[in-house]
């Protein structure tokens, strides 16, 4: 193994570790239907289909929508009443935005993951711990500060309703998904992402000292 080569993979783990980690808890927290029942229900986002005690079928449609797992997101709360749809094209369309999202960043987590193993197994092998410990404490700064960003961009009013107009241009505010994922949701979501995320970095701090702990004669 060439001496750049090594030199290379170490430096990318510093961009790798902290998109990993941050797109890993983003991606769960998107595709698990607890944080959009948590709006239904805080919202009341059924009581005008006079349906608030289906909230958890509705969370779990969307949550099976954004696995792929039903290609439509559609849900109808009285079955002889048409005008009980819930979810309209707009709604169908920005949810599909939502999701493809999702999609994107998840395959750039899922190559991060991928470099981030090859790379420790590789440099682990050759005997380079120093250089993944060193490498991780600046990808661990890249993450404090990306977290940082992110708690910014839902805290900062102007940032955020910028932000929330450009992924909601066209949707009226009476559609059932920009309720859904309206700016209190929006900040929900920026929240819960780095809490989990943290708790990912720790159990990957764990990981990487445990494998990278230089060993003594007698232990």
């Amino acid at each position: 193994m060439k001496r750049k080569i090594k030199i290379i993979l170490s430096w990318i783990l510093i961009v790798a570790i902290p998109i990993a980690t941050l797109g890993l808890s983003a991606n769960i927290i998107l595709r698990l239907p607890d944080l959009y029942q948590y709006q239904i229900n805080k919202g009341e986002l059924l009581k005008e289909y006079r349906a608030s005690s289906q909230s958890e079928e509705v969370a779990a449609l969307i949550s099976e929508y954004m696995i792929h797992k039903v290609d439509e997101l559609q849900y109808q709360t009285d079955e002889e009443d048409e005008m009980s749809l819930i979810f309209t094209k707009k709604d169908q369309e920005k949810a599909e935005a939502v999701r493809f999202f999702a999609d994107v960043l998840g395959a750039i987590t899922i190559l991060s993951i991928v470099i981030i193993t090859i790379t420790y197994y590789l440099l682990i092998k050759e005997g380079h711990l120093a250089a993944i410990r060193s490498r991780f404490k600046l990808a661990s700064v890249i993450f404090v500060a990306l977290g940082i960003l992110t708690l910014l961009c839902c805290h900062i009013p102007n940032l955020k309703e910028k932000i929330f107009e450009s992924v909601f241009y066209g949707v009226e505010e009476l559609d059932f998904v920009y309720k859904l994922l309206c700016c209190g949701t929006y900040s929900a979501f920026c929240v819960t992402t780095v809490m989990f995320s943290i708790v990912i970095m720790l159990l990957f701090t764990y990981f990487t000292w445990k494998k990278t702990k230089e060993r003594g004669i007698f232990w």
